[in-house]
């Protein structure tokens, strides 16, 4: 039996959020659930914003300054990746 995933709330991702947060800063996170949902969800949160940019360039082209800001955001994810991979850009292989 497969499980069904459904999207929270607004209002259940925050609470879930202030929880994890909760967790880490108490140290009791035992089995990584607060620090595993709040990586996903700044990950999450970083991806959203490529796409966004990524439609936009799909339906208009990219102006300029859109370039840019896609440029700057696939750059910062980039560095966040080998931040959290402890490796050098040579290594990460994108």
């Amino acid at each position: 039996m497969r499980l069904r995933i459904v999207k929270p709330s607004d209002t259940e991702l925050k609470d879930a959020l202030l929880e994890a947060e909760k967790t880490r800063l108490t140290g009791d996170d035992p089995h990584h659930l607060g620090k595993c949902l709040l990586f996903l969800h700044r990950r999450n949160v970083m991806l959203e914003e490529v796409a966004e940019h990524a439609e936009r360039f799909l339906r208009f082209g990219l102006q300029e300054d859109e370039h840019a800001q896609l440029r700057r955001l696939l750059d910062h994810l980039r560095r966040e990746t080998l931040r959290e991979l402890n490796q050098t850009p040579d290594q990460l292989g994108l």
